[in-house]
């Protein structure tokens, strides 16, 4: 997975199999930067637990092991996706 998803696609990682619906970017957790938030598919935010941070799962997109649908994409979005892309590149010292 190299390219940056639009916020509502929908991804299985390597370590579950639950769908996970991506809802932003760029989450701070333990003092570690992620590439994606996001809940459970089906489900959203504050199902699964009475402790609503555990609803958000955090991971970076070498974590995914299926797409399963890319959410919404127009220029804007195509923009900012790109602009993620650079700004994680520039962090690993990548062109």
């Amino acid at each position: 997975m190299n390219n940056m998803l639009p916020i509502g696609s929908i991804v299985t990682l390597k370590e579950a199999g639950t769908n996970l619906m991506i809802i932003g970017y760029d989450c701070k957790k333990d003092n570690i930067v992620y590439d994606y938030v996001a809940v459970f598919h089906l489900a959203g935010k504050g199902y699964h637990s009475a402790n609503r941070k555990e609803d958000l799962v955090v991971f970076n997109r070498k974590s995914i092991k299926e797409v399963n649908f890319i959410g919404y994409m127009d220029k804007n979005v195509r923009n900012k996706l790109k602009y993620l892309e650079l700004m994680k590149n520039m962090k690993e010292g990548k062109k």
